[in-house]
C-alpha cells in the first residue's frame, strides 16, 4: 500500500516539520495542475490531493503518538530511579536474616515520618475546625447587620409618616397653610416683523411646486414603462450567474461560488474545502466579454473572455487572459455553471 513518504519521495524517519514542508510543496504543484490543467488532469489532481491529505494526517498522528510514548517511558524511568535504595555490599549479611545498621536507620526514619504525619493531620483538623468556627461567626454577624438595617429603615418610615400627620393637624387647627410657590413668568417672544405683500406671491409658488410634482410623476411613470418593456430572459439570468461565480472567486467567497455550480461540476471539483484550495492565490477573476453561442433544452452555451490575477512569490502578480466556452444548465428552475473549456491567450508578470 502506498504511503505519504513514497508519494512525497522522502525518508520515512523524517521529523514532522520536514514532512509538513514536503507535503505543502507537493500540494502546491497539484494546485497548479488544478488551475491550468485539462479537465481529466484536474480530476486526477483532486483525487491525489484527497488521498495524500488523509495519509499525511495519519502520519502526523503516528509521529505525535511515538513522541508521547517516549515522554511517558522517560517519566517512568525517572520514578523507578528515584525509588531505588542503594545498598552497600559490605553492610549486607547473607547468612542471617537480621537487618543491617543502615536498614535499621531507614526503619527508624519511617517511624519518625509516621509520627510527623499524624501530628500534621491533627494540626490540619484543628485549623479546619477554627475556620468553620470563624465561618459561623461571620454568618451570625451578617444576620445581625441585616436585622439592624431593616429596623433603621422601618423606624425612618414611621417617623416620616408621623411628622407628616402632625403637620396636617397643625395646618387644620391654625389655618396657616403654606403659600404655594409662584411659577416663573415665561419670557415674551419678540414679535416678528410683517413681510411686505409685494415680496411674496403665493399663487406663483404653488404653481411652481405643482409643475415640479408633475415632472416627478412623469419620470416615475417612464421608469415603470421601461421596466415593463424590458422583461428578464433566461439568457440574462444565466449571464449574471456566470459573472457572479467569477466575482465570488476573486473575492474569496468560495461557498457562494460552489453553490452556483451544477451538481456534476461540484462532484468533479470535490468538497468545498478542496475546491477552495485551488483558488487561494486568486486575486481577481473578471468576465470581460460574454455572448450566447448555442441554445438547447435547459442549456445555454456562451463564448467568454476572462481576465485573472494570481499572487506569486516575491510579491509579484500573474496576469492572464483566457478565451473559452461555458455550458450553463437549468437545475430545478435555477441556472447553474456547468463544465467549461478555455485557452490561455495572454500572460504577463508584474
Amino acid at each position: 500500500m502506498e504511503n505519504i513518504y513514497e508519494i512525497l519521495a522522502i525518508e520515512q524517519g523524517c521529523s514532522s516539520v520536514e514532512l509538513k514542508e514536503a507535503f505543502l510543496s507537493w500540494k502546491k504543484e497539484q494546485q497548479e495542475i488544478l488551475k491550468h490543467g485539462k479537465p481529466n488532469e484536474q480530476r486526477q489532481a483532486t483525487e491525489r490531493i484527497t488521498k495524500a491529505t488523509i495519509l499525511y494526517k495519519e502520519a502526523v498522528k503516528k509521529i505525535k503518538n511515538v513522541s508521547n510514548d517516549d515522554d511517558v517511558n522517560t517519566i517512568k524511568r525517572n520514578v523507578v530511579r528515584s525509588n531505588i535504595v542503594e545498598v552497600n555490599p559490605a553492610e549486607t549479611n547473607l547468612t542471617s536474616t537480621s537487618l543491617t545498621p543502615r536498614e535499621n536507620n531507614q526503619i527508624l526514619n519511617i517511624d519518625k515520618m509516621d509520627k510527623i504525619g499524624k501530628t500534621l493531620n491533627n494540626n490540619f483538623e484543628k485549623v479546619s475546625q477554627i475556620k468553620n468556627n470563624f465561618a459561623d461567626i461571620n454568618v451570625k454577624l451578617l444576620s445581625i447587620v441585616i436585622a439592624v438595617s431593616i429596623c433603621t429603615v422601618a423606624g425612618s418610615l414611621y417617623i416620616y409618616n408621623n411628622t407628616t400627620s402632625l403637620k396636617a393637624i397643625y395646618y387644620k387647627v391654625t389655618g396657616n397653610y403654606p403659600e404655594p410657590p409662584v411659577p416663573p413668568v415665561p419670557p415674551k417672544m419678540p414679535e416678528m416683523p410683517e413681510v411686505p405683500k409685494f415680496l411674496v406671491d403665493d399663487e406663483k409658488i404653488s404653481s411652481d411646486n405643482k409643475v415640479k410634482d408633475d415632472k416627478k410623476v412623469d419620470k416615475k411613470e417612464k421608469v415603470a414603462e421601461n421596466k415593463k418593456e424590458t422583461p428578464v430572459t433566461d439568457e440574462d439570468i444565466a449571464k449574471k450567474v456566470f459573472v457572479d461565480y467569477n466575482n465570488a472567486l476573486g473575492n474569496h467567497n468560495f461557498d457562494e461560488a460552489y453553490n452556483l455550480m451544477s451538481p456534476k461540476r461540484q462532484k468533479s471539483m470535490g468538497s468545498p474545502s478542496h475546491f477552495a484550495e485551488g483558488f487561494t492565490d486568486t486575486l481577481e477573476s473578471k468576465v470581460t466579454d460574454l455572448r450566447l453561442a448555442k441554445t438547447g433544452k435547459d442549456e445555454l452555451v456562451f463564448d467568454y473572455v476572462l481576465e485573472s490575477k494570481d499572487r506569486m512569490k516575491g510579491n509579484k502578480v500573474l496576469y492572464q487572459t483566457f478565451k473559452g466556452q461555458v455550458h450553463m444548465f437549468k437545475v430545478n428552475g435555477q441556472w447553474k455553471v456547468g463544465y467549461s473549456e478555455s485557452k490561455k491567450t495572454g500572460e504577463t508578470i508584474k
